[in-house]
C-alpha cells in the first residue's frame, strides 16, 4: 500500500502534453533536409528511435592564447585560418569535429548555426558534474551554459541536442532566439592547448528528432541512450548505508560496524545486497582532505584493512571512500598540481600509476565498493555551479599540456577503473558526468543532501527527477542519501523513498539505525523489496512547470507528490 500523503491512481494515465501551433524550431532550421535519417540506435528492447545530423555551421571561431579567428569554409566541411584547420565529418549520423593546431595554442573551437526560434521553445540543459539543484525547462538564453547536452522542446516535440560521452573537450551549447552555438573547450587547464602535430577529434556531435506522441521525458531518456556507447550499469541492484551524514568524519571502526550490523538486519530478506561504506575520516589528516599517506587509517578510527572482513561476515559488501588527488607531506613539487600543489597533477604518469595502485590496495584489503570523491574540484578548483564558461582561473596548465583538460581526466578515470578491476562497483562523486559514463556504475547527480530540509529537497529530488533520463544510459544514477532519518520530516524521506526505490536508482542512508520508528523500518523494507524486483519504470509528467515535480508516473500509475515544505 502507499505511504499516508503518496496519491496513487490506477488505469490509464492523463499525460500532460504542450499541444498547440508550434514556432520554428532548432530542429527545424537546423537538421541538415537533404540527408534525413542516417543512423538509428537502440533505446531498449523493441524500440528504435531515429537520429539525424546537424547541417554544417554557419561559421566556424577558434580561439587561440592571442585572438579570436574566424576560419573560412574551404567546402567539404574543412575551415581553416593559416595553419589551424577544424574539419567537421559526418559519420553515422554524427559530425566528427577534429582539430589540427599545429602553430596555435587553442583554447575553444566555436560552431555556429544561424536560426530563428518561435515562441513556444524551452531548452533543458545539463550540468559539468553533480547538479545542484538548479535544473530546469527555460526559454532560451544566450548566457546559459548547457553542458554536454540539451533538449529542445519546440510546441509539440522534444529534440535532443549533445555530444558523445567521452569526448576530447569540455563542450557546452548556448541557444538564443538567432543562433546556436556549441563551445569545445580544449583548453589544457587554463591556458590553450599544445597540440603540435597531433590531429585531436575534439567531439562527436549528435541530435536526434522528436517522435510523435513520445512524452519530453522518453525523448530525452532515449537521447541519453543514443550518447554513450558503453554504459555501465551494475551487474545486480544494490542498497548501501554510509556513516557521512551522521559522523561526518569523526567515525571509528566499532561504531561503524555497529551500525553496518544493524543495516545487515534491516535488508535481510528483501533479495537485494547492501555495502557498508566507510566515508571520509578513516585515514590521516584533517578527515576531510588528507594530504598525508592514504594507506594508513586515523589513529582515531582503528584498522582499516580488517575492516572488509568485518562487514563481509555480515553479509554486506564493504565500501570505502576516497580523496584520490591529495598529496602528502613527502611528495615533491615536480608532481602536483600547477594550480593549487596540495593536490596532485593528473597529467602525470606517476600519479596515475600511484592512482591506480591505491585502488589495487583498496581491493588487495577486500573493498568491494569504491567511492572516489573531489576531483572535480581539486583539478578545476571550483564547483560545478562556479564553472559556468570559465570552467577554471586563467593562466595555469598541467605540466603535460599537450593533452586536453577533458583527455587528462579521461585518463585519470580509467586509471581509477583499471586499478579497481572489472568486478568492483565504482561510485563516482563530484566526478565529470559525460565522462565518467561507461567508467562508473554508479555516479552522484546532486551535491550533498545533509541534515538541512531546504538543502536535502533542493539537492536530492530535483537533480534525481532531471538527470532521471541518464540512469542506465550512462550508468545508474546516485541520486545521494536519503535525508537524515531524525532530522528531516519523515513526509519529504518517506516519497523520496518510494521514487528511488521504484526507478531503480541508488537508495542509500546514512542514519544511526538504532532509533528510527517501527514505520520508517517497514518503508524501507518494502522499497528495498521493490528495488530487487524487475520493474523500474519512473517519470516525471510536470517537470517543465515544477522545481521539483510533484506529479510522477510510477509503473504504470500516477503518484502525486506533496513537497510544500511549509505543510512539514
Amino acid at each position: 500500500m502507499p505511504a499516508p500523503g503518496v496519491i496513487w491512481h490506477s488505469g490509464a494515465m492523463d499525460r500532460r502534453h504542450f499541444l498547440g501551433t508550434s514556432g520554428r524550431s532548432l530542429a527545424a532550421a537546423l537538421f541538415a533536409p537533404t540527408l534525413g535519417t542516417l543512423w538509428s540506435c537502440s533505446t531498449g528492447p523493441g524500440h528504435r528511435t531515429a537520429a539525424h545530423t546537424l547541417a554544417d555551421p554557419d561559421a566556424v571561431h577558434v580561439e587561440t592564447e592571442g585572438s579570436v579567428e574566424a576560419l573560412k569554409s574551404s567546402g567539404s566541411g574543412t575551415w581553416t585560418n593559416g595553419s589551424t584547420q577544424v574539419q567537421i565529418q559526418p559519420a553515422h549520423g554524427n559530425l566528427s569535429v577534429f582539430l589540427e593546431a599545429p602553430q596555435s595554442r587553442v583554447k575553444t573551437v566555436v560552431l555556429i548555426w544561424r536560426h530563428d526560434l518561435g515562441p513556444e521553445v524551452l531548452c533543458l540543459g545539463d550540468a559539468w558534474e553533480r547538479a545542484y539543484g538548479d535544473l530546469a525547462w527555460k526559454k532560451p538564453d544566450s548566457d546559459r551554459v548547457m553542458p554536454w547536452y540539451f533538449m529542445e522542446f519546440d510546441g509539440s516535440r522534444t529534440h535532443g541536442f549533445g555530444v558523445k560521452t567521452g569526448c576530447a573537450s569540455m563542450a557546452s551549447w548556448r541557444v538564443s532566439k538567432n543562433q546556436l552555438r556549441l563551445v569545445l573547450d580544449v583548453r589544457s587547464g587554463g591556458r590553450g592547448v599544445n597540440l603540435g602535430n597531433r590531429r585531436l577529434l575534439a567531439a562527436e556531435v549528435i541530435v536526434r528528432k522528436g517522435g510523435s506522441g513520445e512524452s519530453a521525458f522518453q525523448a530525452a531518456r532515449a537521447f541519453c541512450r543514443s550518447l554513450c556507447d558503453h554504459p555501465r550499469p551494475p551487474r545486480e541492484p544494490m542498497v548501501g548505508t554510509l556513516d557521512w551524514y551522521y559522523t561526518y568524519g569523526k567515525c571509528t571502526d566499532r561504531l561503524f560496524v555497529e551500525e553496518a550490523e544493524l543495516f545487515a538486519r534491516l535488508i535481510d530478506g528483501c533479495g537485494i545486497k547492501g555495502f557498508a561504506l566507510v566515508d571520509a575520516g578513516w585515514a590521516p589528516g584533517d578527515r576531510s582532505c588528507w594530504h598525508e599517506d592514504q594507506t594508513v587509517s586515523h589513529p582515531d578510527f582503528g584498522s582499516i584493512e580488517k575492516l572488509p572482513a568485518r562487514v563481509r561476515a555480515l553479509g554486506l559488501a564493504p565500501g570505502i571512500w576516497t580523496r584520490a588527488l591529495c598529496t602528502n607531506s613527502k611528495d615533491p613539487e615536480s608532481v602536483r598540481l600547477p594550480r593549487d600543489r596540495k593536490y596532485l597533477d593528473p597529467s602525470l604518469p606517476e600519479n596515475l600509476e600511484r592512482t591506480r595502485e591505491l585502488m589495487q590496495l583498496f581491493r588487495a584489503w577486500g573493498f568491494e565498493v569504491i567511492k572516489h570523491d573531489f576531483t572535480t574540484f581539486d583539478v578545476f578548483g571550483r564547483w560545478g555551479f562556479e564553472m559556468g564558461a570559465g570552467l577554471t582561473q586563467d593562466g595555469w596548465t598541467f605540466h603535460d599540456n599537450t593533452r586536453t583538460t577533458a583527455e587528462v581526466i579521461l585518463s585519470l578515470y580509467r586509471s581509477i577503473r583499471d586499478g579497481c578491476g572489472p568486478d568492483a562497483s565504482i561510485i563516482g562523486c563530484n566526478t565529470l558526468s559525460h565522462l565518467s559514463a561507461g567508467l562508473v556504475e554508479y555516479n552522484r547527480v546532486g551535491d550533498d543532501s545533509g541534515n538541512n530540509l531546504e538543502r536535502a529537497m533542493k539537492f536530492g529530488p530535483n537533480p534525481f527527477a532531471f538527470r532521471l533520463p541518464q540512469h542506465n544510459a550512462f550508468y545508474a544514477i546516485d541520486p545521494d542519501c536519503v535525508g537524515n532519518l531524525k532530522e528531516i520530516p519523515w513526509k519529504y524521506n518517506r516519497q523520496f523513498i518510494e521514487l528511488v526505490s521504484e526507478s531503480g536508482a541508488l537508495l542509500e542512508i546514512s542514519t544511526r539505525l538504532g532509533g528510527i520508528s517501527s514505520e520508517q523500518r517497514e518503508t524501507l523494507r518494502a522499497a528495498y523489496r521493490r528495488l530487487a524486483g524487475s520493474r523500474h519504470n519512473v517519470e516525471p509528467l510536470d517537470w517543465m512547470e515544477q522545481h521539483i515535480p510533484a506529479r510522477w508516473i510510477v509503473n504504470g500509475r500516477l503518484v502525486e507528490m506533496d513537497w510544500n515544505l511549509q505543510s512539514a
